[in-house]
């Protein structure tokens, strides 16, 4: 049961996203910074414990282990027996990292506004003008400044080098070794709060780049952004005319709402 529906590929912190992103891509969500009595009654746990958990989890990988845990620790020597605001802990995470950290505190954490940053395109490696590195090219598409991290993959899905953006407002370009490279992907780890994901992956060379390969899945599944997925379950139906009759329907939305849903029910 645990491989039918993709559960062993999912690791503990991205666990952690699934509620967030279950409620997220419905339009459910909260903002993290709220009176506790202004959550509904289903967000109250799944805001606080599991998005704010996947947030802070998020801005320690895109500082660093070293820098996060610096600003952690600074916090609580300096607050510690008083009372701290929000942006009593922003000065400190701004003072000790040198970064502006209003993507994080201002956004992330004060509205429900989403992550979407996109592969837009990836310019021809084999091109002399690129000196045998990749040119990719990221879009944000979503209503967040946010900053991801891009990985290049090999052919058997292995990663070869991950780089870190900065908070991307418009669009970005980065480089990569183009060495053996197959498929470049945004976000990798699953560890940025992105609701979607389907614009996060497009091989290097070929036609259709972004389209991923076919997969078809019984009732319910996690999203996989290096796959085109379908899911399907067996129907049954009745009418005075036809009477009973047997069918399977079709759909493409499980855990996660797509902007475009459908469901095909032949019977």
């Amino acid at each position: 049961m645990v491989r039918r529906f993709g559960m062993d590929k999912i690791q503990n912190e991205t666990a952690y996203k699934i509620p967030y992103t279950f409620l997220a891509s419905r339009g459910l969500d909260q903002p993290i910074q709220l009176e506790s009595d202004e959550f509904i009654e289903v967000n109250y746990g799944i805001i606080v414990y599991f998005k704010t958990a996947v947030a802070f989890h998020y801005l320690e990988q895109y500082l660093g282990k070293e820098k996060f845990d610096k600003a952690m620790q600074t916090y609580f020597d300096k607050w510690k027996f008083k009372h701290p605001y929000p942006k009593d802990l922003k000065k400190v995470f701004e003072d000790v990292t040198g970064e502006n950290m209003d993507w994080f505190f201002d956004q992330l954490i004060n509205t429900s506004n989403k992550i979407d940053i996109a592969v837009a395109r990836i310019v021809n490696p084999s091109s002399p003008a690129n000196n045998g590195k990749i040119n990719v090219v990221l879009k944000n598409r979503g209503k967040m400044v946010a900053p991801v991290p891009v990985s290049t993959l090999s052919k058997e899905g292995d990663v070869i080098e991950t780089k870190w953006t900065k908070p991307i407002a418009d669009t970005v370009h980065m480089w990569f070794e183009a060495d053996n490279v197959e498929v470049v992907m945004i976000d990798a780890q699953n560890v940025v709060l992105e609701v979607n994901r389907k614009n996060n992956v497009s091989r290097v060379k070929g036609i259709a780049k972004k389209n991923e390969p076919f997969d078809l899945q019984f009732l319910i599944g996690f999203d996989d952004p290096k796959k085109t997925q379908l899911y399907y379950f067996p129907a049954i139906g009745y009418n005075t005319t036809d009477e009973f009759m047997l069918g399977i329907g079709f759909y493409n939305s499980a855990l996660i709402k797509k902007r475009l849903s459908f469901i095909i029910m032949p019977m």
